[in-house]
């Protein structure tokens, strides 16, 4: 059975997690850098990130799935 306890964050929520950034460094690090993963398309205009799926590729979950 999947996980059904998933978290989405859509951007304004996404940049406040990674500390405030801006929304032109959200789509820097997603598109140009490749810091996050790709988000889900709920419409032409929402996107959401896994949370998990982020914090994977930003390093910040350890292989057991606890948060560093």
């Amino acid at each position: 059975m999947e996980n059904q306890n998933i978290k989405w964050l859509n951007a304004k929520q996404l940049r406040a997690y990674l500390g405030g950034i801006s929304q032109a460094t959200l789509w820097r690090y997603y598109k140009r850098d490749g810091k996050l993963p790709q988000p889900k398309r709920l419409s032409k205009s929402i996107l959401l990130w896994n949370l998990d799926e982020v914090n994977a590729k930003l390093g910040l979950v350890t292989e057991q799935g606890g948060e560093k």
